[in-house]
């Protein structure tokens, strides 16, 4: 559901990708050269909120401003997630059934004695995960 989050970055990539889908909305804050925090104006960066994940990048003409070279230098705050449970595709939701299935048939966190199995994998395809994670 949706929900507000906050993406850390060094410095400014050519195409920032905002993880958790859908994204809603972007606003972006950075360190400048002399260490002052400043808010990127909207006009230039553009938001696409069509593309999953979404994606931010630099308005036509425009270029990223100087960071200051610092750790997390760039804040994107964003607002991402459905915005109501019909919302939610249904493989999602299939997925969700699976791994509660899963999570009730075996309720221990380890078991021993027996074979060693991972989360169903038809959850990880619903989801488009990969061993890592999200597939961005």
């Amino acid at each position: 559901m949706t929900q507000t989050w906050e993406l850390k970055l060094d410095r400014f990539p050519p195409v920032i990708v905002v993880p958790f889908p859908p994204l809603q909305s972007a606003t972006i804050s950075y360190v400048d050269t002399n260490g002052t925090t400043q808010t990127l104006g909207t006009g230039v960066y553009t938001v696409n909120t069509s593309a999953e994940p979404g994606r931010i990048y630099e308005a036509y003409n425009q270029t990223w401003p100087s960071v200051r070279d610092q750790e997390d230098a760039v804040t994107v705050t964003y607002v991402a997630g459905y915005t109501s449970a019909s919302a939610v595709p249904q493989t999602i939701k299939q997925a969700m059934m699976i791994l509660v299935t899963h999570w009730f048939a075996v309720r221990e966190p380890i078991i021993t004695g027996t074979i060693v199995a991972d989360t169903p994998m038809s959850v990880q395809s619903l989801l488009g995960m990969n061993n890592h994670g999200w597939q961005f």
